[in-house]
């Protein structure tokens, strides 16, 4: 039997096909992320993400001056707060140096401040979801995806990685076809319906009201320009989510 060069070119494309799967698309191949419920029944939230410190040359004290005039309850850290610190080991030193690059104290509104890391790169890894008290703030460290219930509704906040992979991809498909990275996310965690869907990781800020979609930006320029932007959650009779530009003193 004399075997063409179709065949061959047809499992070569099948082999790329499946190594990208593998290693692009988490959610088809590795176990169901875990999930860590927190409760809130009143306050304002503050989610922001991808701040990248250790390769941010930035003053970014100007946000915790807003999260403490904003009376801001419960921050989120949605993964990407570090850039080098994958193969290193969670540590509180990491948590009280991201205090001080943003300007955090234990005078300030902030009851608690929850850290979701990066899964793949970037952040410390994570064995299981911890808690700490730093300088007299709490924090608790989330591995995978936090499930924030309110009275009135539940937030879904995962940075993104556990969908696809590398952050480029999700930049240039973001850009491609807008909210088909959230769209993609909430099937396949399997939300609930009517629930929110609150990501990272393309860089790229976005909400739509009608999809029940939010995607937090980023506050460092790489391929998109830095967005400076924050999730606003206000729970009150009925949760109040917004986009927030937070502009520099």
């Amino acid at each position: 039997m004399i075997i063409g060069k179709n065949f061959f070119i047809t499992v070569f494309i099948l082999l790329l096909i499946g190594g990208f799967v593998r290693f692009e698309l988490p959610f088809l191949y590795k176990e169901r992320i875990s999930q860590y419920s927190v409760y809130v029944n009143s306050g304002n939230i503050g989610v922001i993400s991808d701040l990248h410190l250790d390769s941010n040359s930035r003053d970014l004290t100007f946000i915790g001056n807003y999260l403490n005039e904003k009376k801001i309850d419960y921050l989120v850290i949605n993964g990407d707060l570090f850039e080098k610190k994958h193969n290193e080991k969670m540590e509180p030193v990491f948590l009280q140096e991201a205090m001080q690059r943003l300007n955090i104290n234990s005078q300030d509104s902030i009851k608690k401040i929850i850290y979701i890391p990066a899964l793949y790169d970037h952040d410390p890894y994570l064995e299981k979801t911890l808690e700490y008290e730093i300088n007299g703030v709490e924090f608790l460290v989330v591995k995978g995806m936090l499930r924030l219930v309110t009275p009135e509704a539940s937030f879904y906040i995962l940075h993104g990685d556990y969908i696809l992979r590398h952050g480029f991809l999700a930049t240039m498909i973001s850009i491609l076809v807008p909210g088909s990275f959230e769209k993609i996310a909430r099937r396949a965690i399997r939300a609930d319906q009517g629930s929110w869907m609150v990501l990272a990781h393309s860089h790229i800020s976005k909400i739509d009201q009608k999809q029940h979609i939010v995607n937090s930006g980023c506050w460092i320029s790489r391929v998109v320009p830095s967005s400076d932007t924050l999730v606003l959650i206000k729970i009150d009779e009925k949760p109040d989510v917004s986009l927030i530009k937070v502009v520099s003193e």
